[in-house]
């Protein structure tokens, strides 16, 4: 008899995985295992149009809503519940980012909570609010009659998918108006209502 020589595929190494290959499968894993993340943007006030630098400020506030994982439900309904509990923090949250921010500003506190809805299913609801200075690429032409869009545009990057929350047919954005006195440009306050279009800023 005639034995074979050579290794088995048994006996083969199995290959080597990184640790950055590692955890960019766990959170690839954890992004699978969450519901698209429900977003209300609200635009609270616009400041600061520099013309020549190409800027605005604003400060924002984001309320969030999604589907408690399953590995996270025991953690939510035993701490997560008490909405004045502002300790409590969920396992996994969406991050947020501005897009086209040059300076963060201010960044308030994070909440968040849980809720039970009737149909058993559990929802973590998410706070986040700050101000940022934000670069827009203006196009005046006509002065002083140009019409200048400011757009503050949301990102949830490590989010499977994004929706508007609840009812809102817009996740993001409301109008902001001003009314030009004399040659200066007072200061920006945004209405707090929903916006399904463009924002446009007259000055």
């Amino acid at each position: 008899m005639v034995e074979k020589s050579g290794t088995s595929a048994k006996d083969k190494p199995a290959p080597v995985v990184s640790v950055a290959e590692k955890k960019a499968a766990e959170r690839k894993m954890r992004r699978a295992r969450v519901s698209p993340v429900q977003v209300k943007m609200t635009i609270v006030h616009v400041w600061s149009v520099d013309i020549r630098c190409e800027t605005f400020r604003c400060s924002v506030q984001v309320d969030s809503k999604w589907r408690c994982p399953a590995e996270s439900l025991a953690d939510a309904l035993e701490n997560g519940v008490d909405i004045m509990d502002v300790e409590w923090k969920p396992e996994w949250v969406p991050r947020l980012t501005i897009l086209y921010t040059t300076a963060l500003l201010h960044q308030a506190p994070d909440c968040f909570h849980a809720t039970l809805d009737e149909a058993g299913t559990c929802w973590i609801h998410g706070t986040f609010a700050w101000a940022a200075e934000v670069h827009e690429r203006y196009d005046l032409r006509m002065f002083p009659f140009d019409v200048q869009d400011l757009n503050v545009q949301l990102r949830v990057e490590n989010a499977q998918a994004i929706a508007p929350l609840e009812s809102d047919s817009a996740a993001a954005g409301v109008l902001a108006q001003v009314d030009l006195e004399g040659s200066s440009l007072p200061d920006l306050v945004a209405a707090r209502q929903p916006a399904f279009y463009r924002r446009e800023t007259n000055f």
